[in-house]
C-alpha cells in the first residue's frame, strides 16, 4: 500500500514537473518569438567572429526582403560586399563577392533576437564550413534610421498615364557618441542626398516630403507642354534616390547616395556620391588629409594602372582606344575609405562615354604608402 501511494505520488510531481516545465518552454519559446520583429526596414552594425576566433564586422541594410552591405576581417580591414534576402522566420541568405563579381562565400543564418545574428558561412565549392556570431555593437560607429517614400504624381488627373514615379531609400544618423560630430554629418549627409533643397537635418520626415513635392510641382509644370500626339515615354519620368553605409567603423564613416534619373531623353542617368567622414571631427574627408604634399602624378598613375588592369589594356594609348578620355583620368573627391585602402568612383561620362558606364576603382594602401601623410596612418591606425 505504502508503495502505492509513494508510486502515486511520484507520478503526481513528475506529471506537475513536465506541465511546468512546458509552459516554461512555451513562455520562453513566446518571448523569443515576440523578440524577433524585424522591421520591413533596418540598418544594424555587427561585431562578432567567424570559426570563433576570426573577428570580423558587418553592415546590414534591409529595404523589404532585399539585404545589402559589406563585412572585413578585423586583421585585414578590406571590405567585403555582400547581397542577399531576408526569409521567413527571421532567416538571413547573404552571398559575398569580389570586384569582379565572383562568388566567394555565403552566409546563411538567422536572428535570434532582433540583436543577434548566428549561422554558417560556406565557400563556395562547401568545402569549408565556419559558424559565425554577430551582436549588434555601435561602440565605434554610428547608428541610422531607415525612411523610404514612393510617391507618383499623374500629369493630367483623372488620367492614369503619363506620370512621374519618385522613389526614396533614406539613411539618417540617428545617434552616436560626439553629438557635435553627429549633427555636422546629419547635415553633410541629408544636403548631398536631398539635392535642390535647403534641409533641416535633424528632421529627414521634413526632407523628404519638400523634396517629393518639389519634384512633383517641377513635372507638372513641365508637362504644360505636353503633346498628346508625341511617344508617351517622353512624358513618364522616373526618379530613385538610395542610401548606402560603405564603411562605418574605427573613426571613418563613408556613406553612398545613389541617384537614378529619367526625364525623357534618349537615356537615363545615373551616379554615385560618396561622403567620407572623419568621425573624430564630423569633417570629411579631403584628398589632402589623406595623401603628402604632390601626392598628384604618382596616384595618378595607380589609377591608371588599376584600370588598365580592370580593362585588360596594355598601355594607355589601349584604354584610348577602348572610349576612355584619359586626359581626365586623375584622383578626384568622389571616393570612400575603409582600413585598407581607397576607393575612387569614376560616373558615366567623366573618363568614358555613357555606354562605358562607372568605374570603382580600389587602390590597397600598401601599394602606394610612400605617398601617405604618416598622421593618417597612424591617427587611423592603417597597416
Amino acid at each position: 500500500m505504502l508503495q502505492k501511494n509513494f508510486l502515486g505520488i511520484f507520478c503526481l510531481i513528475f506529471s506537475l514537473f513536465t506541465i511546468l516545465n512546458s509552459c516554461q518552454s512555451s513562455t520562453s519559446q513566446n518571448e523569443r518569438t515576440e523578440k524577433v520583429l524585424l522591421p520591413e526596414m533596418f540598418y544594424k552594425h555587427f561585431a562578432g567572429n567567424l570559426n570563433e576566433k576570426i573577428k570580423i564586422r558587418m553592415n546590414l541594410q534591409a529595404n523589404g526582403k532585399f539585404l545589402q552591405g559589406y563585412y572585413f576581417y578585423e586583421s585585414v580591414g578590406a571590405i567585403i560586399f555582400i547581397s542577399g534576402e531576408l526569409l521567413p522566420e527571421n532567416k538571413v541568405k547573404l552571398i559575398e563577392f569580389n570586384s569582379k563579381n565572383d562568388t566567394t562565400g555565403i552566409f546563411s543564418g538567422q536572428f535570434l533576437t532582433n540583436n543577434k545574428l548566428i549561422g554558417k558561412w560556406t565557400n563556395p565549392k562547401r568545402t569549408k564550413t565556419f559558424n559565425f556570431e554577430l551582436n549588434e555593437d555601435y561602440s565605434q560607429s554610428v547608428e541610422f534610421q531607415c525612411f523610404k517614400q514612393n510617391k507618383r504624381q499623374l500629369l493630367n488627373e483623372p488620367d492614369t498615364t503619363p506620370y512621374a514615379n519618385i522613389n526614396l531609400f533614406y539613411l539618417h544618423p540617428s545617434n552616436f557618441a560626439k553629438k557635435d560630430v553627429l549633427t555636422k554629418i546629419q547635415k553633410q549627409i541629408a544636403t548631398n542626398f536631398f539635392t535642390d533643397i535647403v534641409v533641416i537635418p535633424e528632421k529627414p520626415n521634413e526632407n523628404i516630403n519638400k523634396f517629393i513635392e518639389k519634384y512633383c510641382a517641377e513635372y507638372k509644370v513641365w508637362g504644360k507642354e505636353f503633346d498628346p500626339g508625341m511617344e508617351n515615354f517622353v512624358y513618364i519620368w522616373t526618379r530613385e534616390v538610395t542610401s548606402s553605409i560603405l564603411y562605418n567603423d574605427d573613426k571613418i564613416l563613408s556613406v553612398a547616395a545613389d541617384f537614378y534619373e529619367y526625364s525623357g531623353g534618349a537615356h537615363p542617368n545615373s551616379s554615385l556620391s560618396y561622403r567620407t567622414f572623419n568621425l573624430e571631427t564630423g569633417d570629411i574627408f579631403q584628398l589632402s588629409d589623406i595623401f603628402s604634399p604632390n601626392f598628384e602624378e604618382k596616384l595618378t598613375e595607380k589609377i591608371f594602372e588599376k584600370l588598365r588592369q580592370r580593362s585588360e589594356a596594355k598601355t594607355n594609348e589601349e584604354l584610348t582606344e577602348q572610349g576612355f578620355f584619359t586626359e581626365n583620368i586623375k584622383p578626384i573627391n568622389n571616393f570612400y575609405l575603409d582600413k585598407a585602402g581607397i576607393g575612387f568612383c569614376f560616373n558615366a561620362y567623366e573618363i568614358a562615354p555613357y555606354v562605358v558606364g562607372a568605374f570603382l576603382i580600389y587602390i590597397p594602401f600598401s601599394e602606394i604608402k610612400p605617398i601617405l601623410k604618416k598622421e593618417f596612418l597612424t591617427k587611423f591606425n592603417i597597416r
